[in-house]
């Protein structure tokens, strides 16, 4: 029996746009050994923190930057591929291209541009929960999400 060491849980914080998340499903699906993840679950945004005082107790309010969280166990080799693609672009958009056209050659992958906006954009949290990073970043969850 092959059983995979999945010793890292990475936490990923995308923001919700469009052409951001379409270029994360392009490698999700390439990173992944199956088909990758259709779309990014939890939708977050932007925490506004009115602080108590002594007649008011504390307020969180979403803002309006929203966000796309997504976690995973992985392997310490895929946990190191992907902090290493992160800056290297080129080398992403090898990988995505080499993917695809072993398994979807009719499909079109993103361009070096979209892939670097990708990078740019994408924040990854090695080993961390979603609570800390809600925590890190003063995130709340989406009025739709509770």
């Amino acid at each position: 029996m092959n059983t995979v060491d999945y010793t890292h849980f990475m936490s990923i914080i995308i923001p919700d746009i469009p052409s951001i998340l379409a270029t994360a499903q392009a490698v999700s699906a390439s990173l992944d050994p199956g088909n990758g993840f259709p779309a990014f679950g939890t939708q977050l945004r932007n925490a506004i923190i009115t602080p108590a005082t002594e007649e008011t107790p504390e307020i969180i309010e979403a803002g309006t930057e929203q966000y796309r969280y997504y976690g995973c166990p992985m392997t310490e080799a895929t946990l190191n591929a992907i902090l290493y693609m992160q800056t290297h672009p080129a080398d992403l958009k090898a990988t995505i291209d080499t993917a695809f056209s072993e398994r979807w050659s009719e499909l079109i992958t993103p361009t070096l541009a979209e892939i670097e906006a990708f990078c740019a954009a994408v924040e990854l949290f090695p080993d961390t929960s979603l609570n800390i990073v809600m925590l890190e970043r003063v995130l709340t969850y989406a009025p739709e999400e509770l």
